[in-house]
């Protein structure tokens, strides 16, 4: 793919899109704005699955970034316990950190913040409670505090009002947004740098070719350690 046009937006458009459509199918399918009618379920899975999308998008966005030099290897993949193999460029931040480093470099997008409160505590909140805590009981005058627990607590799907135009613009305004900015940056220099020194790349290098033919069932331990030393972390040896 290296004959890409020079616009981001397009390569953004095809990561977000999927996800888009497939949000606003499943708004499609809320048939009442209604807490008793079992199909308002569907809005919060639309914005699962819209922030997915999202995610990836800026997945990619701050990899091109890093072809440009705007953001380091560090940042990209800060934990060295995961980081991604030699020879893939990833991004492995999570949503919010991403977001928080696109407003540092001028493209404001929390307006989104708040769908990702929304998903981040469906998806992830649950607890176990004991202590204290107001209660109100008829027979008194006053609001009483008492302990009580363990408690098990976990929200259920929230009511959001949102519409299918809604996610449409959001998707819109996404990649018209970062695109521009990327587009601003020498993204595709770094692109081509590296399609151009892949090819110059020793093929069947030995001894590991060897090595493959004999032992096949090391294939990936072997191929893993080629990218290694031609390719690198971030492919920063294709980059130079």
């Amino acid at each position: 793919m290296s004959d890409i046009a020079l616009s981001s937006k397009k390569l953004l458009n095809d990561v977000l899109k999927p996800h888009t459509e497939l949000a606003l199918d499943l708004l499609k399918m809320v048939k009442s704005l209604n807490s008793n009618d079992p199909s308002h379920r569907f809005q919060i899975a639309s914005i699962i699955i819209f922030l997915a999308g999202v995610d990836k998008t800026l997945s990619l966005a701050f990899e091109l970034l890093y072809l440009a030099g705007k953001v380091d290897w560090k940042w990209m993949s800060p934990n060295p316990i995961s980081k991604p193999p030699a020879g893939f460029i990833e991004c492995t931040r999570g949503l919010t950190s991403k977001i928080i480093k696109l407003k540092d470099l001028g493209v404001d997008l929390t307006h989104l913040q708040w769908l990702v409160d929304l998903r981040n505590e469906y998806v992830h909140s649950c607890s176990i409670y004991t202590g204290y805590s107001e209660r109100i009981d008829e027979t008194e005058v006053n609001i009483q505090v008492k302990s009580s627990g363990p408690t098990i607590s976990f929200p259920l799907s929230q009511m959001t009002y949102i519409h299918t135009q809604e996610i449409q613009n959001y998707a819109n305004g996404i990649v018209e947004l970062i695109g521009s900015f990327v587009d601003q940056t020498d993204w595709y220099e770094g692109w081509f740098k590296i399609a151009e020194n892949v090819k110059n790349l020793p093929s069947n290098p030995e001894p590991e070719h060897t090595q493959i033919m004999n032992e096949p069932e090391r294939l990936f331990e072997i191929l893993s350690a080629l990218n290694d030393k031609f390719v690198g972390d971030g492919a920063k040896l294709l980059l130079k």
